[in-house]
């Protein structure tokens, strides 16, 4: 989640054009994870922070050709990060369950939705004032809150929990 959602979130709002799945699916392949299984979820995690790809350029250049006045681009900016943030409480449990079973996300549930909410919290309430940094701030912020709580043992809430692939097969609470 991590990796796969945070960070390519982060690096969305920073360079976009396919850059995070480029960047995320070696790091997880290298984890362990099968590279099939992460060759599609990659692009679906990817899906909710794009409108506002390489800072913002498909908000701010793509539509500004159309001669809408800041007020109104920042308007639809903020409309699409809420349709983007609505449809973030389904689309990374979706790709998520493409790389692992649901047993292993199902005790990991709270952590998942933490680290969803910590990104698309900040995505939206950024939207509302510019429409260059909420993928960013979404990623930074998705990014950073998810570290801390993994390190606090919330990725892996019990010993009975079935193991992640690769490195985190030793995970333990605490």
């Amino acid at each position: 989640m991590l990796v796969g959602w945070a960070f390519s979130f982060l690096i969305e709002g920073l360079s976009g054009f396919g850059t995070p799945a480029a960047l995320a699916a070696p790091i997880l392949v290298g984890l362990g994870f099968p590279a099939v299984r992460v060759a599609a979820m990659c692009p679906i995690m990817n899906s909710v922070p794009v409108s506002f790809a390489a800072v913002g350029t498909p908000v701010w250049f793509g539509l500004g050709e159309l001669g809408l006045t800041s007020e109104e681009l920042h308007a639809v900016g903020f409309q699409a990060a809420a349709i983007n943030a609505a449809a973030a409480t389904v689309i990374p449990l979706l790709a998520l369950r493409m790389g692992v079973p649901w047993s292993v996300i199902r005790p990991r549930l709270g952590f998942l939705l933490l680290v969803i909410a910590a990104t698309v919290g900040p995505y939206v309430a950024a939207a509302q004032w510019s429409v260059k940094f909420p993928s960013i701030i979404g990623g930074l912020t998705g990014l950073l809150v998810g570290s801390v709580a993994a390190g606090g043992g919330s990725a892996c809430p019990t010993t009975s929990s079935p193991p992640l692939p690769g490195l985190l097969k030793t995970c333990q609470p605490g």
